[in-house]
């Protein structure tokens, strides 16, 4: 299950081209220091907007939870939460089959409609650390 927690910058919605750039450029810088043949990881990223400095968080191998991987929010590749074997509708998206994309956040969600997302474990976890609607 994918679980989305949505942040909202809206002064970043504005620099989205700026942000692609920086990240892109750094990306060529390391893509070849990465020693994966396959390049199925994901990566955190931040970024010093003022300085134009782009750093490396961390890498996480790409896969389900179980097997200790990592996934990507803003991208849907499970079309069914019931159905984790079939992958949704940004797989050719996320493997590279179709032109690269960058997203972000472009507008404020409703409070009830992110709690919906999230399930299980972590949906007690968050009701009890911030409050909630009942679940």
């Amino acid at each position: 299950v994918n679980i989305i927690i949505i942040s909202f910058f809206p002064e970043l919605v504005e620099k989205k081209e700026k942000i692609l750039n920086l990240i892109l450029n750094k990306f060529e810088q390391i893509k070849n220091l990465v020693p994966v043949e396959d390049l199925t990881y994901v990566i955190d990223w931040a970024i010093d907007l003022d300085n134009e400095k782009v750093y490396v968080i961390e890498l996480n191998p790409f896969g389900d939870y179980e097997n200790m991987g990592t996934s990507a929010s803003m991208f849907n590749l499970h079309s069914n939460a019931v159905l984790m074997d079939r992958l949704g509708p940004d797989r050719d998206l996320f493997f590279g089959d179709t032109a690269f994309e960058f997203r972000i956040e472009t507008k404020q969600h409703d409070p009830q409609q992110l709690w919906s997302l999230l399930h299980g474990p972590w949906k007690r976890l968050f009701y009890e650390m911030f409050g909630g609607p009942k679940i």
